[in-house]
């Protein structure tokens, strides 16, 4: 269904979250469609926080989307994570030939199913560049740490293999308990893995991807 000018808006904003909407797939929004809206339909495969909001990729069976979600938009909005099916309402616009969708309000978002449980974790040992773009979930003890201007790293160790486990300020300020995310720390996070500066890196989307699960320990094992 594609909604244009002013009258359409308020008819998209009047029955956001409501079953009834026309979903256009997603390969099917093109630039034609910029400043209209739409609704698409999808599963979130990656999340990731910046200043005002956060970003979700959307695929459904034919291509993928931005969905982006300003801080207004996050207010009444269903509880969002990486592997959930959403239906989302919102303005179609474009960010470097790739097409993205910003709903206006926290209704023009529905939680259509919950992400499936967690993997176990793997071994840190088995990761490598070539795993860039998956989603896995690693256990391991925290034994460096470091500040960014984006956020915090945290060095991973598991006795087979280490990781940088990469939380931007949105996802730690969201973490359970952060005071005790310290060198020593026992860690389950499930995140993206990333490739950068030949150093592979764990991404988690949100604060509720992070686990901490024992205090700080001894470090002359490791």
């Amino acid at each position: 269904l594609l909604l244009i000018g002013s009258g359409a808006a308020e008819s998209a904003e009047a029955g956001a979250g409501h079953a009834g909407k026309t979903v256009t797939p997603i390969a099917e929004i093109t630039t034609e469609y910029t400043g209209k809206v739409a609704t698409v339909r999808g599963v979130l495969t990656s999340e990731r926080a910046f200043k005002a909001g956060v970003r979700y990729v959307m695929r459904d069976d034919s291509g993928e989307i931005t969905l982006v979600l300003f801080e207004r938009a996050q207010q009444g909005a269903p509880k969002l994570a990486v592997g959930a099916t959403v239906q989302a309402t919102g303005k179609v616009d474009f960010y470097k030939e790739q097409a993205q969708l910003v709903p206006a309000r926290g209704v023009d978002l529905t939680l259509l199913a919950p992400p499936p449980p967690p993997s176990p974790s793997v071994a840190l040992h088995t990761l490598s560049a070539a795993d860039s773009g998956k989603r896995v979930t690693v256990t391991g003890m925290v034994v460096e740490s470091a500040h960014f201007a984006a956020g915090f790293k945290f060095t991973l160790d598991d006795g087979s293999g280490r990781v940088r486990l990469v939380l931007f300020e949105r996802t730690y300020d969201g973490l359970t308990g952060p005071e005790a995310l310290n060198v020593g720390a026992t860690v389950t996070a499930t995140g993206q893995i990333d490739a950068f500066a030949n150093e592979l890196q764990l991404i988690p989307g949100g604060g509720s991807d992070v686990e901490i699960v024992a205090g700080a320990r001894d470090l002359k094992d490791y």
